[in-house]
């Protein structure tokens, strides 16, 4: 974190939440068993599954904690990997736990706007912002699909 930049406790929060969680995981958890593994495939399958026990433990419990905790925090919420394969735009997020919503009209994407279940085959300029469940809203990426 640059200091210089941090100017308000809202961005102080938004800059450390949610990586202080990943910090915390390492700094306080014991060496996990993929780090000391010799076999490449079998420290590979360890780590995957520990990565996925772990972004679903953030996603799905303590993101929604930190919308109550102390009146709520101003963490940053994951902007959509966003990619055109074959004709279709695909979206994915990190952590489960939120929803990425659309438009292609052009403007920015509410909580009331179409979510993304499926790639999507429509043409144009595509929208795309992902929202917690009390509707706030992270960075919007666009993109076009020919």
């Amino acid at each position: 974190m640059w200091s210089e930049i941090i100017k308000t406790p809202e961005r102080f929060e938004y800059m450390l939440l949610p990586k202080l969680f990943g910090v915390a995981e390492r700094a306080w958890a014991k060496n996990p068993e993929w780090a000391t593994e010799t076999d490449t495939v079998k420290s590979a399958s360890i780590y995957n599954q520990n990565w996925s026990e772990f972004v679903n433990i953030i996603g799905k419990r303590e993101m929604p904690r930190l919308n109550h905790y102390a009146g709520g925090y101003n963490y940053r919420i994951p902007t959509p990997g966003v990619v055109v394969a074959n004709g279709k735009v695909m979206a994915n997020l990190q952590l489960p736990g939120f929803i990425i919503r659309y438009t292609t009209d052009g403007t920015e994407p509410t909580v009331n706007s179409a979510a993304y279940l499926v790639p999507l085959s429509t043409k144009g300029d595509i929208i795309l912002k992902v929202f917690n469940n009390n509707g706030r809203s992270g960075r919007s990426v666009k993109i076009h699909n020919n």
